[in-house]
């Protein structure tokens, strides 16, 4: 049996089962941090995104990277505030934090 045969077993339908039950993860984990989107919505916001990268793609990567440093200024924020109440405990996760930011 050579490789195609294994990668032919893996059809459309076992592909879709799967980014079905992630979407429902990814559903799932929104729902825990308070935002409430359907599976439905969510791959009508993919699609946009995806759409966006590839028609626009500097765009894209601009507000990408906005996002992504207002991302990081919450998260240091939330890590300073900790930090306050707790040193010891935030101390190797800030250093974590920024290691990989540098």
């Amino acid at each position: 049996m050579d490789g195609g045969d294994g990668a032919a077993m893996f059809c459309h339908a076992c592909r879709m089962k799967v980014m079905l039950a992630f979407g429902d993860l990814l559903v799932s984990r929104c729902a825990e941090r308070g935002l409430q989107i359907t599976r439905d919505q969510l791959g009508e916001y993919v699609l946009d995104d995806v759409t966006a990268m590839v028609t626009e793609p500097h765009r894209w990567a601009q507000q990408w990277l906005a996002e992504f440093r207002e991302l990081v200024g919450l998260a240091l924020t939330l890590v300073q505030e900790k930090a306050l109440s707790r040193p010891q405990s935030c101390k190797a996760f800030r250093k974590a934090l920024r290691t990989a930011l540098c």
